[in-house]
């Protein structure tokens, strides 16, 4: 039997298989092959011809690859788990041991998740070497319902057979697995050593996570591949990747594009990278670096892997003319300009190369390029939309864009901005401040009680910035900058944390009693702006919803006079929370 002849294939026809007749042909198919993979990619399966499909597997004890993309479309969220748990259990009684899944593409979510949870236990897994669910929208919590599958998974692999676990691709972009997700599933990749390939970009990780992830990385030495493009590195996250990479020989593909690297975090790479001999390919795009960080990291990478290099990605950035004739110059003289991606996109000042070198400083605080602020804004709160495009969304805000400012160094630390925080303060350390501002309250941000005290400050901001709930009202820059102040604080803070938050702001608010005496009720002057925060949580599903159920609870069942003054927001909290 030839290897096509393993293969049983629907892929992309578009079917709508609702009833057992509408699935016979493929039934008959699976019946009549000792089928090895599966392709069901690109139809659209229901429940009933999902329990015909069971039994037609139940004794492909053969079966190795399920290549399931796209499978579910326009299916309700109740129908998937169960039609997942069906097909699992008839796999996991054939006896089959699966090398291959593919579920990409499947909004499968944590409901869609529990109906995974005993088949990614069972024995069917245990010669699993790829695993994709990129785009899933598994979120933190089918996250952590994962990495505890996989950790059962290859605990009891160990323990039943002498094979070794083999899981060697992990695959899961677009999921908003975020701090707690990424940490849990770094726990999983630290347990397993046989990882050659993970990618997870766009997940909405800051450097906490990262740090995790960095340290499951040194724990998987073979690993070949790793993509974190467009989550939140910032200097401290590149450092811990860099630590990680000293471990990492066999490294093939680097990709941290669009994870604002800047310049410290790239001199911390470029160090390291100096120890990796077989690197192929390196993403830094759209990381604000500038020109020194830039010729630094491109003398380390050719000094050590002239002979294996194949591909570098440095576009986007903040280079200027000079930086960029620089890089390309490191590349000519190394006789691999080929290998260099165009540099046609970068985002630095062609004027005045002399006076901006000045301002080439590797400190992470000040080595912004000043861009664009609604385009920086929009970058960092992208994982939060999905696949949301910066021109749709300054379409949708009818924002033109201001003209670039000249190169400057701003005179105001993060750390004297905190300790007096004004809206001129905002404009002048501008769209950095919402990540800078994060990681210099990094110590409080494990305290429920001092975030909202936080948000409280932030609070005062908005009602000084012109912030409204009116329709007409067109939010200011500094406005969309303390927004994304609240969005850095709240996604680098630990679940669990999040968990007390409402408490806290309705103990702030005198709508629930704080038994701590120290705890007061903001006066009727401040409430405005707490609401004003309360609303932006609620649009951008910042707290777990068990929380934002809490806050309509309390704003809707308590009328006190102290409210007079902030109906019109009070109302919009309340209509947006009961609309979630």
């Amino acid at each position: 039997m030839s290897q096509n002849d393993k293969i049983v294939s629907i892929e992309g026809l578009g079917l709508q298989l609702e009833c057992a007749s509408d699935i016979e042909d493929l039934c008959q198919r699976i019946r009549n092959t000792d089928v090895e993979v599966l392709q069901l990619n690109g139809n659209s399966l229901g429940i009933d011809a999902a329990d015909s499909l069971a039994e037609a597997l139940e004794d492909k004890s053969n079966l190795k690859n399920l290549l399931w993309s796209d499978l579910f479309t326009r299916r309700k969220k109740e129908e998937i788990p169960r039609i997942l748990r069906t097909l699992g259990s008839a796999i996991t009684t054939a006896n089959a041991s699966l090398t291959h899944i593919d579920l990409s593409n499947n909004a499968l979510g944590p409901h869609g998740m529990s109906g995974l949870m005993d088949f990614l236990k069972s024995s069917a897994v245990y010669s699993l070497e790829v695993l994709n669910l990129n785009n899933t929208g598994l979120g933190v919590t089918g996250g952590k319902m994962l990495a505890e599958c996989l950790t059962e998974a290859h605990r009891r692999c160990i323990e039943e057979t002498d094979r070794g676990w083999r899981l060697a691709e992990f695959i899961a972009g677009r999921n908003r697995l975020e701090v707690d997700g990424s940490r849990a599933l770094a726990v999983c990749f630290s347990s397993m050593g046989t990882l050659q390939r993970i990618e997870i970009p766009q997940n909405g990780i800051t450097y906490r996570g990262i740090a995790a992830l960095a340290d499951a990385f040194r724990q998987n030495p073979k690993l070949r591949i790793i993509n974190l493009n467009d989550n939140t590195l910032t200097a401290r996250g590149a450092q811990s990747i860099a630590e990680s990479l000293c471990e990492l020989r066999e490294l093939r593909v680097l990709n941290l594009g669009d994870c604002l690297v800047r310049n410290e975090g790239a001199l911390h790479l470029s160090n390291a990278l100096r120890s990796c001999f077989l690197l192929e390919e390196l993403n830094l795009s759209g990381s604000e670096l500038q020109r020194d960080a830039a010729v630094s990291l491109t003398r380390a990478i050719l000094h050590s892997n002239s002979g294996s290099l194949q591909r570098v990605d440095l576009n986007c950035n903040n280079l200027g003319h000079s930086g960029r004739a620089a890089v390309e110059a490191e590349f000519e003289s190394a006789s691999l300009i080929d290998a260099l991606e165009s540099l046609s996109d970068d985002e630095g000042s062609e004027l005045g190369d002399d006076e901006s070198d000045a301002e080439h400083q590797v400190d992470d605080d000040t080595d912004s390029d000043n861009e664009i602020v609604e385009e920086t804004v929009t970058r960092k709160s992208e994982y939060l939309a999905g696949d949301i495009s910066m021109g749709s969304l300054m379409s949708a805000l009818n924002v033109s864009s201001p003209e670039k400012p000249s190169h400057r160094k701003p005179q105001l630390s993060v750390s004297q901005f905190w300790n007096n925080p004004s809206v001129s303060g905002i404009t002048e350390l501008g769209e950095d401040l919402p990540e800078q501002l994060a990681e210099h309250l990094d110590d409080q941000l494990e305290d429920s009680y001092k975030i909202t005290e936080i948000l409280i400050t932030v609070s005062d901001l908005l009602i000084d910035s012109g912030a409204s709930v009116d329709a007409a009202h067109q939010d200011s820059v500094e406005t969309r900058i303390i927004y994304s102040c609240i969005e850095s604080i709240l996604r680098c803070s630990e679940q669990s944390i999040k968990d007390d938050i409402a408490v806290s702001l309705l103990q702030r608010l005198g709508l629930l009693k704080s038994e701590d005496r120290h705890v007061k009720s903001l006066p009727t002057s401040k409430l405005r702006g707490a609401l004003l925060v309360i609303i932006h949580i609620a649009k951008e599903r910042l707290l777990p919803l068990s929380n934002l159920l809490y806050l309509k609870v309390f704003l809707s069942n308590r009328t006190q006079q102290r409210f007079e003054t902030c109906n019109k927001e009070r109302s919009v909290a309340l209509h947006i929370l009961h609309s979630i």
